[in-house]
């Protein structure tokens, strides 16, 4: 594990130090809390994995436009089915220490919320999975996408239907119904710069300072929104961050910052302990 500080240009070793006051964490999800890309996997079961990464690897080159991405994946699915997503959902390949990190996390009185290009279905279904293995849902909010869905007429369903369905075919019910994706998608998360304009509308509809609240997120989708944070006295945590948002945080770092930025090279979220609650978690 490496950890650097913004404050720190030239930190050495190991540097253990917490941010005080946090009340609020906002998490990305991919490659920040699952080890894949959700969107491409969901791709994946509807046979279209190939065409999905070839868009992804686009965006991230910076030759498509985020909105013009997401709207693409999301025609990928059509067709896929409610059981399908819950399948998945059920088998998310979580990093290593998701559990225990967000339930110590929870415990310390942290409120955690998604802030993501992901789709709402899939997190909040999985929202309800942890809840069981933790005893609460460790996200108090989620931020994302919503994916259409139509019925067996082709109807469209309102995503509360949706998620009440697909909720008892996790408790291993028979609903006697199934839902299937339509292709089309709403769009809350558009661009890299929506996480940083929609965290600043959670932190004043909670009345919270925006010194007490942080954003973890691994790539340059969370550059916007962990640069307006260190610049307004937050606190940034790129988490087992890819190369470009690194050499963006390194850049960053040369400027004296009102908040923080904090590169965590660790690919295990009980690494954040030191950044987050200011001490290592106890061996469980």
């Amino acid at each position: 594990m490496d950890i650097r500080y913004s404050q720190r240009p030239d930190p050495g070793p190991l540097f253990c130090c917490f941010w005080p006051g946090l009340k609020l964490l906002s998490w990305d999800v991919n490659q920040t809390l699952v080890a894949e890309n959700t969107m491409v996997a969901l791709a994946r079961l509807a046979g279209q994995e190939e065409r999905a990464r070839e868009i992804v690897e686009a965006q991230t080159a910076g030759q498509r436009p985020v909105k013009t991405t997401l709207l693409e994946l999301a025609r990928l699915l059509a067709g896929l089915s409610l059981e399908d997503v819950v399948s998945y959902v059920c088998s998310l390949p979580e990093l290593p220490g998701l559990r225990q990190t967000l339930g110590e996390f929870a415990r310390a009185g942290l409120i955690q919320i998604i802030n993501s290009t992901g789709y709402t279905i899939v997190l909040s279904l999985w929202n309800e999975l942890l809840r069981q293995s933790l005893g609460q849902a460790p996200f108090a909010r989620i931020l994302a996408n919503r994916l259409g869905f139509v019925d067996e007429r082709g109807q469209k369903v309102s995503e509360e239907e949706v998620f009440k369905v697909g909720l008892s075919l996790i408790r291993g019910e028979t609903p006697g119904k199934n839902f299937f994706l339509s292709g089309e998608i709403d769009l809350l998360v558009d661009r890299e710069e929506a996480k940083a304009r929609l965290l600043a509308e959670e932190i004043f509809r909670r009345g919270l300072h925006i010194t007490e609240v942080a954003h973890i997120g691994d790539s340059m989708g969370d550059a916007a929104v962990l640069a307006w944070l260190a610049k307004n006295g937050g606190l940034g945590v790129a988490f087992n961050a890819r190369r470009e948002l690194a050499y963006y945080l390194d850049l960053l770092q040369e400027h004296r910052l009102p908040g923080q930025l904090v590169l965590v090279a660790s690919s295990d979220l009980r690494d954040l302990a030191p950044v987050i609650l200011g001490e290592l978690f106890e061996e469980k």
